[in-house]
């Protein structure tokens, strides 16, 4: 349906950009990654041509061209598009902003996926605070923040601190999510790492399963919002 909207438009439509990068985003969440980059690099490729280059929606993009290099596990690819997102969002929303925020655990966890574990729990450690303030102490987003900041912390050889952080984010995800979510499982299997590191209990501590450190916040605009926040250059 979405594909036929974007098919029957004038590509100079901004609409055609927005159900593009929406597009890209659901394929993103239900695995097609292919998909998702095509249609990405379409929605940037228009919006390059129709969107304000200090835009949130360009923002966005660049946010979502980083999610998708990090769900591939190209760390480097993701980095770029990650860190100019975030400069864009910063200038526009302020550096007090949670979307700002959010983009700041997201380039965390690329830099964490990098090696670069000391810039990734310093993001951390800023947005942690400013989204427990702007959304809540039981927001998802917090619970994101928490698990992608223990996993750092595990890997920096704090498996103490790490647990305190797993079993926080833990105990939001089983409140918001439920206990059998997938999301909810990969942080039990992180708090369990952690306490097998303590010596709290039996398994395998040389092979922790950490994959919920790269949880990756998700930015996206509905057609009613492009309307009106998508200027057309003169």
């Amino acid at each position: 349906m979405a594909d036929a909207a974007m098919a029957g438009r004038d590509g100079r439509d901004p609409l055609v950009a927005a159900t593009a990068n929406e597009r890209a985003v659901h394929a993103k969440a239900i695995g097609d990654l292919a998909r998702a980059d095509a249609l990405n690099r379409r929605a940037l490729a228009l919006a390059l041509d129709r969107v304000p280059r200090d835009s949130v929606e360009l923002a966005t993009l660049l946010h979502n061209r980083g999610g998708i290099e990090h769900a591939r596990g190209r760390w480097a690819a993701a980095e770029d598009p990650a860190r100019r997102g975030l400069a864009l969002r910063r200038a526009r929303l302020g550096d007090a902003h949670p979307d700002v925020a959010a983009d700041e655990v997201a380039l965390a966890a690329i830099l964490d996926g990098r090696g670069h574990r000391d810039e990734a729990r310093r993001l951390l450690e800023r947005a942690l605070p400013r989204l427990e303030r702007a959304r809540g102490p039981e927001h998802l987003d917090v619970a994101v923040a928490c698990g992608n900041l223990g996993a750092v912390r595990h890997r920096q050889g704090d498996p103490a601190a790490a647990l305190a952080l797993h079993e926080r984010a833990l105990a939001i995800k089983c409140r918001r999510l439920g206990p059998r979510h997938p999301s909810t499982a990969l942080t039990r299997a992180n708090a369990a790492a952690a306490r097998v590191a303590l010596g709290l209990e039996g398994g395998e501590p040389g092979a922790p399963d950490l994959r919920a450190s790269r949880s990756w916040p998700s930015w996206w605009w509905s057609g009613s919002r492009s309307r009106a926040s998508w200027a057309t250059p003169t």
